[in-house]
């Protein structure tokens, strides 16, 4: 058929919202793509044998592992595991791993303290393992501590100290756990579940490793319907988390890939194409949309994404056989059309797994034969190469708000639920449930750098949000001479600061604790400097309140009572306690503190005059309370 002048092959009807959608894929090859223009490079492999096939790869430091189903390799004995040394590209006769039964899985631990082997055996090395073992990355001795699967194990992902394994089991290390577990420092999790109600074939991890995909023949995970046989869970917890595919897969999915952005979730699906198989499908992860799909005449079984090319392995036959794109091909990984790119691996089986490495995109399987060379099982393309930062981290920006507090403002971090904030490469605080902001309401005067922390599955991102400053607070003291005489003095909060010292006339005078932000104090009559003063980060910083003056007391009063009695009243005199009352020029009484005031029963009928004298520091101070009569 022909569309606006471009030929194009239709791929599959299908129904999305009650609406009938066809996809349709150029025939014309995108010639742009990064496909390898040459061979795969020569290494040794497994020799070639009756049934001999690789189904599984992992890289380390210098070597390329092998697992699968074979009896030699570079022309000695290694029973389905073998090692190829990369910097000789010959098989590593010193690492010997040999099992009684295939291997279906590799993965190596990130530290590199050894290689994770899953499949179907009883023994390792002569020892008993069942279907799990760790061995070592040079030698293959079997590593201790380490638990037995009850069933065939078929997938494996790592993360930090975590491994996830899949398959068809029921028990891992003596705890119940269906075809889905997580093991770390070699012991099952006990808050880990996600169990499944059939095969799980494929585990493939979130680029910042805290969402795990799960692929197999299970309808349900972790007691949820798993609609379209994929799922993805939490990878802390095994908890699910949202992946709304609107369509069925309708047998099984064999394997995953996740494009680059981690935006696109590719889809191997195996089975007759009576029941919806033979199909490689693109979905859209934030919704579950299909973009598209391609239809293959048998299974793809092996999915790799790289620079926009998504390269498919399987056992089909044909992809337009007429031109050789049989068992291995290259799609465009945005719109599913076929990329310039046929390396023709020959045999039945073709391709079972598509691995990257720091040497390129490692095919194996049971074929001999690639790209026109000789390739027993394994071949190495270079010109594809991996470059797996993880996507960006999200932009985090810091500012400073007039109060003084340093706000925070962060993008999602894949679904991540709690960020920790750090100030100066110490922690600060905790945001839960998803929140997105942080208000840091206590930071002291200067420079500070904020980060937020991701930690998840031991592996630990900081998210830099950069370096601010905060200026000093504009601290006021004031001051407040009272109608006794007494000094009051109040001040502003300094951030992260509970103790204040008060000087009065360049001395000590008290310390304020607890936070308290106010003193009164009575240094009697006179002129006073007082300051606060702050002790932080052994810098003192000095506020001043500023001068004050305390004035005399500017009143004593005296009147008669209806008993005749003659009543006197006076403000106290700051820092005095005993007050001299004079009748007439004559001492009356002496009066003490708190009393500020006396009655006189013993004045005469006539005109008397009162005043109240003071004696302090040395200077006598009269004042006058005024004549009464009597």
């Amino acid at each position: 058929m022909v569309i606006d002048g471009a030929c194009m092959r239709v791929v599959r009807w299908w129904t999305v919202a009650g609406l009938v959608v066809l996809a349709l894929v150029a025939l014309g090859d995108r010639a742009d793509a990064a496909v390898p223009t040459h061979g795969p490079i020569g290494t040794q492999g497994v020799d070639d044998g009756t049934g001999s096939t690789v189904r599984a790869s992992t890289s380390l430091t210098t070597r390329l592992y092998l697992g699968g189903d074979f009896w030699r390799a570079g022309g000695r004995d290694h029973r389905n595991a073998a090692a190829i040394d990369m910097t000789t590209r010959l098989v590593d006769h010193g690492w010997q791993v040999d099992t009684n039964g295939p291997v279906h899985a590799m993965a190596a631990a990130p530290d590199g303290s050894g290689v994770y082997v899953g499949g179907e055996f009883t023994t390792v090395n002569g020892v008993a393992r069942r279907n799990f073992a760790k061995v070592h990355p040079v030698t293959g001795a079997l590593l201790a501590g380490q638990v037995d699967v009850d069933g065939p194990v078929l997938a494996l992902a790592v993360r930090g100290d975590r491994v996830y394994v899949g398959g068809e089991f029921r028990n891992i290390g003596g705890r119940p756990r269906h075809r889905l577990a997580a093991l770390e420092h070699d012991a099952v999790l006990t808050t880990w579940f996600a169990n499944a109600n059939g095969r799980v074939r494929d585990l493939k991890l979130s680029a910042n490793g805290s969402t795990l995909y799960v692929a197999g023949s299970f309808t349900s995970l972790g007691s949820e319907p798993a609609t379209g046989r994929v799922a993805r869970v939490r990878a802390a917890d095994g908890r699910r988390r949202p992946l709304p595919i609107n369509f069925q897969n309708s047998y099984t999915v064999l394997d995953l890939a996740l494009s680059e952005d981690q935006s696109t979730l590719f889809m191997a699906v195996g089975g007759p194409p009576s029941i919806g198989g033979n199909r490689t499908r693109a979905v859209r992860v934030s919704d579950g949309a299909l973009l598209w799909q391609y239809d293959h005449e048998s299974d793809s079984q092996a999915l790799l994404e790289s620079d926009g090319v998504l390269y498919v392995g399987g056992h089909f036959d044909y992809a337009d056989a007429a031109d050789g794109r049989t068992r291995l091909m290259a799609l465009d990984s945005r719109t599913g059309g076929l990329v310039a790119w046929i390396p023709r691996p020959n045999s039945v089986f073709g391709v079972w797994d598509l691995d990257p490495s720091p040497w390129g995109l490692v095919a194996t399987g049971d074929f001999t034969q690639i790209d026109g060379a000789a390739r027993p099982h394994v071949a190495v393309y270079d010109q594809v190469l991996f470059d797996d930062p993880g996507p960006p981290a999200p932009t985090c920006s810091a500012s400073v708000h007039p109060s003084g507090r340093v706000v925070l403002r962060w993008g999602s971090w894949m679904g991540e639920q709690v960020y920790s904030i750090r100030r100066d490469g110490q922690f600060s605080g905790k945001v839960e449930n998803g929140g997105l902001a942080y208000s840091d309401r206590r930071p002291s005067p200067g420079l500070h750098r904020y980060e937020v922390r991701v930690q998840e599955i031991g592996v630990v991102t900081d998210i830099d949000c950069g370096v601010v400053t905060v200026p000093a607070p504009p601290v006021l003291c004031r001051t407040t001479v009272r109608a006794n005489g007494q000094v009051e003095l109040r001040w502003d909060a300094w951030p992260e600061e509970d103790t204040y010292v008060v000087r009065r006339d360049g001395a000590f005078l008290v310390k304020v604790l607890d936070g308290g932000l106010a003193h009164r104090d009575e240094p009697g009559v006179g002129s006073y400097t007082y300051l606060i003063r702050i002790k932080e980060n052994g810098l003192v910083r000095d506020v001043h309140c500023g001068p004050v003056t305390v004035p005399p007391p500017d009143w004593c009063r005296a009147g008669v009572g209806a008993d005749g009695d003659v009543e006197l009243r006076w403000h106290g005199w700051p820092g005095e306690d005993t007050y001299i009352v004079r009748r007439d020029g004559v001492f009356l009484t002496k009066v003490s503190r708190p009393a500020h005031a006396h009655i006189d029963t013993t004045a005469t009928s006539g005109r008397h005059s009162y005043l109240l004298r003071i004696k302090h520091a040395g200077v006598v101070t009269n004042i006058p309370c005024g004549s009464v009569e009597v």
